[in-house]
């Protein structure tokens, strides 16, 4: 009987226990949240300007607001322009903590950072004149 008591006590306990983690988790989670938010906004807003940097892919992928556009992917200043955007959104994305994201979002955390680290690399090339 002694040890069936104990038993119950032990498992009354261990619900406890849950509770209390569930509450201190929970500015974790808001953080998260916050988090999420910011990733979210940010990547909306580099696709943005991705597209306003390059309309011909804009129209491909049927968002006709910059089909009276044509893109100058050759120039010197559109190169720029990239490094800038590449470098910008980087930037901010570094800022983020990326272990406060919950899976889904570090895969696109990581799938952001991978696009935009490749695209300062590619930079370093000459493919625009061949």
């Amino acid at each position: 009987m002694k040890r069936y008591l104990f038993l119950l006590l032990c498992i009354s306990l261990l619900g406890c226990a849950g509770d209390v983690r569930l509450v201190a988790r929970a500015p974790d989670m808001e953080q998260s949240q916050r988090f999420t938010q910011k990733l979210q906004q940010l990547d909306d807003s580099y696709f943005e300007e991705y597209l306003q940097l390059f309309p011909v892919f804009a129209t491909s992928i049927g968002d006709h607001r910059y089909d009276d556009r044509l893109g100058d992917a050759f120039s010197e200043q559109h190169r720029q322009r990239q490094q800038v955007l590449y470098a910008k959104y980087l930037g901010e994305l570094q800022g983020l903590q990326r272990e406060a994201l919950g899976d889904q979002d570090r895969l696109s955390y990581d799938l952001l950072k991978q696009n935009l680290t490749l695209g300062l690399e590619g930079l370093r090339f000459d493919q625009h004149l061949i």
